[in-house]
């Protein structure tokens, strides 16, 4: 069994690597629903104005955001190795080296520590600076793989349920403002890579493919 995830999908293939039920799942919807804006580093609209301003690698810092996944990652796992004995289960984060564009599959090694999978996997350019590993710097696997079936089969899967969240940004209502266009003008690039993967063979059992019912978290600022 194992778990496969890319941004947002891998820190949910980590949750539920400890817990693999459905009250597992629950959780972890309970746990969305609990984040909120300054569990991912906003410090407020004119620190992100500043930031763009001077150049700096993203709008928003990482320290909030690893101090929360530390909170939510139990306190006896530490490496990937650590999180497939909880459950028996093999969860894996894929993210892109910024200098070279391969993968890189956090967990191939279980020595591989889970905090850095997860950031490095949802470093998501503009937002969030690359996450550094060993002196090199990592991007949200998204950038090539969105959903990650071709990493799952290569790793010895033979049944594939995918489950594709689009985020708000890509819904096909009116687009206005930069960003919106920015995050649907990505959204339609990556919905053609889910395409190509989903039809990758005849492991893929079944294709969840829908918008997430979670408000987002942008939206969210208590």
């Amino acid at each position: 069994q194992m778990l496969v995830g890319t941004s947002a999908g891998a820190l949910n293939a980590a949750y539920l690597a400890t817990d693999p039920t459905l009250e597992g799942a629950r959780r972890l919807a309970d746990a969305w629903r609990g984040v909120r804006l300054g569990h991912v580093g906003s410090r407020g609209m004119f620190t992100v104005i500043r930031r763009m301003l001077t150049n700096a690698d993203s709008m928003y810092l990482t320290d909030s955001l690893a101090r929360y996944l530390r909170e939510q990652i139990p306190p006896n796992v530490e490496t990937f190795g650590d999180l497939a004995a909880v459950a028996g289960v093999h969860a894996y984060a894929v993210a892109v080296r910024l200098d070279t564009g391969q993968l890189r599959v956090f967990g191939d090694d279980p020595a591989d520590r889970v905090l850095d999978g997860l950031m490095a996997s949802s470093a998501v350019p503009l937002l969030f600076p690359p996450w550094t590993v060993d002196g090199v710097r990592y991007v949200d696997g998204g950038v090539l793989t969105k959903l990650p079936i071709r990493v799952a089969v290569e790793r010895g899967a033979t049944d594939i349920v995918a489950l594709d969240v689009k985020d708000s940004m890509g819904s096909n209502g009116n687009v206005q403002g930069m960003m919106a266009i920015a995050g649907r003008a990505t959204s339609l690039m990556t919905e053609q890579q889910v395409i190509r993967n989903t039809h990758h063979g005849p492991q893929v059992k079944g294709h969840i493919n829908g918008a997430s019912r979670v408000r987002p978290v942008c939206n969210r600022r208590e």
